[in-house]
């Protein structure tokens, strides 16, 4: 068997990026549960190498890592944004991003040092995530400017941006859907408490609700004056997002340099 045809058929290598946390955790699971790839190693920044355990080595920051992977999984935050940008540099391999809350001069730093390298990236790796922002952006095109258009989304307590990346993602392509009939952009609301007006067509409300263990809900309301139209989605378990993590992999694993997101997944 010639070394192509034996690298063909193992199971593809990958290195989990914090590990530790509750979605890292969650992708190791994943991985447990996926015959083609497996988990080579761990990373977790500043953590205890020893709150680890197991059998897979787990290191504590990005020079200690070994570069014999072959796709790299994360979901950090923004503050880890730096330590993941020395590691594309170093090592070219393909990453998934998970991460949500990065500033828009860190993401265009990251997207610089993934230059050459196959990157997947994507505020939530659900595939009824992927299927709504195809259907919201359908009916603004259709609704807008008779509708009012509102997105409400709710997360766990312990989630640290908000609006969530999901909820700006949604936003995003409704006003991408919207640019013919729009001069700029509709803006987004955050927070009407100062007003003292009707409201205007020409914007798009944001609410955020914190509380409990909600993995994630989004949902996305076109109101008329004599009807609603509700879109939403609900995670029932973080193990989705893990689990279209882990898809994204295997995915990108031997794909061309390049961005992909999960358009690219469900499509292919």
């Amino acid at each position: 068997m010639t070394e192509a045809k034996s690298a063909a058929s193992r199971p593809a290598s990958v290195l989990v990026i914090g590990c530790l946390g509750r979605m890292g955790r969650a992708v190791i699971a994943a991985l447990a549960e996926t015959p083609d790839l497996v988990y080579r190693y761990g990373l977790d920044l500043g953590a205890s190498p020893e709150a680890a355990g197991g059998e897979v080595p787990v290191f504590s920051s990005v020079a200690a890592v070994p570069g014999d992977y072959d796709v790299a999984i994360e979901f950090t935050g923004a503050a880890a944004t730096a330590d993941l940008i020395a590691l594309l540099k170093r090592d070219r391999k393909p990453l998934v991003s998970a991460s949500t809350g990065r500033s828009p001069e860190q993401t265009a730093a990251l997207e610089a040092a993934a230059a050459g390298v196959a990157l997947f990236r994507s505020a939530n790796f659900s595939l009824g995530i992927a299927m709504l922002q195809d259907l919201v952006a359908r009916a603004a095109g259709r609704l807008w400017p008779l509708s009012d258009i509102e997105i409400l989304e709710e997360h766990h307590r312990h989630k640290l941006d908000a609006p969530s990346g999901t909820a700006l993602a949604i936003a995003d392509r409704i006003q991408t859907a919207l640019e013919e009939k729009t001069a700029e952009k509709l803006p987004l609301v955050h927070d009407r408490s100062s007003r003292h007006c009707a409201r205007p067509r020409e914007e798009i409300g944001m609410a955020v609700r914190r509380g409990g263990g909600i993995a994630g809900r989004h949902e996305v309301l076109f109101a008329l004056p004599q009807e609603n139209l509700r879109i939403s989605h609900e995670a029932l378990d973080r193990s989705v997002f893990a689990e279209g993590a882990v898809q994204a992999a295997r995915f990108i694993v031997g794909k061309p340099a390049g961005f992909y997101s999960m358009e690219d997944l469900i499509r292919a």
